[in-house]
């Protein structure tokens, strides 16, 4: 996902590593098991759906949540001028 890429990027491996995981370990397994036992067959097939959804929710949540404490710290400023300087 690219929100892994992201925190991995800006140096926080902890929120990576969640990012990364969560549709795996957090989402797939539970949702497999909860919904077989709802629908059976329907309910495993749609664990891989419903751990996407989940997952998108998760990563637009800590995405939303860094790229406000980065405006708040106004580094992205900072980032976007860097950028621009090596490009000229």
């Amino acid at each position: 996902m690219c929100a892994g890429v992201l925190f991995q990027a800006i140096g926080q491996p902890v929120k990576a590593a969640v990012a990364s995981l969560s549709k795996q370990l957090l989402f797939y397994i539970p949702a497999m098991l909860i919904l077989s036992r709802i629908w059976g067959l329907t309910g495993i097939l749609m664990a891989g759906p419903t751990a996407d959804v989940l997952a998108f929710i998760l990563c637009m949540i800590l995405c939303f949540k860094e790229v406000k404490k980065m405006e708040k710290a106004g580094t992205h400023k900072k980032r976007l001028e860097e950028r621009k300087r090596k490009a000229a």
